[in-house]
């Protein structure tokens, strides 16, 4: 039986799509080998003929040039992998299907179109046939994107929670950072908005429900009809007692109808 051990190279100048490509694979260490990465040109025609690859992940604009350029450099026996060609632009899909393309993935990266590259290469390397090691691999491969997408949803609210977020004030506005915020509490027509590291609290001319409006897509959630909670500052959760416990060891209650809510949210961030 083949070896499902997968050779994988690299080409692309930006870091970002380098350590999506890799946190995605490094769930599975002991079927893919990152063989070498290049973030140049240059650095991939001159190194890729002296290595033994299955796949190459090849990005398209490559300043000064483009991936097509590496191929067109290549000899075709120096050639033997296959080509997953990853851009933001999709105006290059049909240059890169006439370099014989094996796949095509667009920036930013979703993990669901690598993790399917990742099958359509498996099933045509090995074909349909049924082995117990590949239908094994292509279960991990399930499994590990459920948990990459899981991963990508806390990296996209962590770098969301960077964004500043207006309070007015007598003079104008006063910004602070989402992640500053730990949660907010209702008043009659206005809110309290409470932050990290005992800061005072902003008392603000918004309903509790034009806040959820604006935070909850940076992961706070409403728990009751009073308050509003920034989820990663949540410590410990009481079901019992429908406490939440948060890092400042602040205590606020979850309304029985919430309970649901906050213990799907707590699951799916638990990976």
């Amino acid at each position: 039986m083949k070896s499902l051990k997968i050779r994988i190279c690299i080409v692309e100048d930006e870091q970002k799509y380098v350590d999506d490509i890799k946190l995605l694979l490094a769930q599975f260490d002991h079927d893919f080998e990152i063989v070498e990465v290049f973030d140049s040109l240059e650095g991939a025609i001159n190194g890729i003929p002296n290595l033994s690859i299955d796949l190459l992940f090849l990005d398209v604009e490559l300043r000064p040039g483009y991936g097509f350029d590496l191929l067109e450099r290549l000899s075709p026996n120096e050639i033997d992998f296959k080509v997953i060609f990853v851009t933001a632009f999709e105006k290059y899909a049909v240059k890169a299907f006439k370099f014989s393309a094996f796949d095509f993935l667009l920036k930013p990266l979703r993990a669901n179109d690598l993790a399917e590259a990742i099958k359509k290469y498996i099933e045509s390397h090995w074909g349909r046939g049924e082995n117990i090691a590949k239908v094994d691999f292509l279960r991990a491969v399930e499994i590990q994107n459920r948990k990459w997408e899981s991963l990508k949803a806390k990296m996209n609210r962590l770098e969301a929670g960077k964004q500043p977020f207006p309070i007015p004030v007598k003079d104008g506005f006063e910004l602070v950072m989402v992640d500053e915020i730990v949660h907010c509490e209702a008043r009659v027509n206005q809110a309290n908005i409470y932050l990290k590291d005992q800061q005072p609290f902003k008392c603000v001319n918004y309903t509790l429900k034009e806040l959820e409006a604006r935070l909850s897509p940076y992961g706070f959630l409403r728990i009751h009809q009073s308050h509003l909670v920034n989820m990663q500052y949540v410590k410990k959760w009481n079901r019992r007692e429908r406490l939440l416990t948060l890092r400042d060891s602040t205590f606020l209650p979850v309304s029985q109808m919430n309970v649901g809510k906050v213990v799907d949210h707590l699951k799916k961030f638990s990976c």
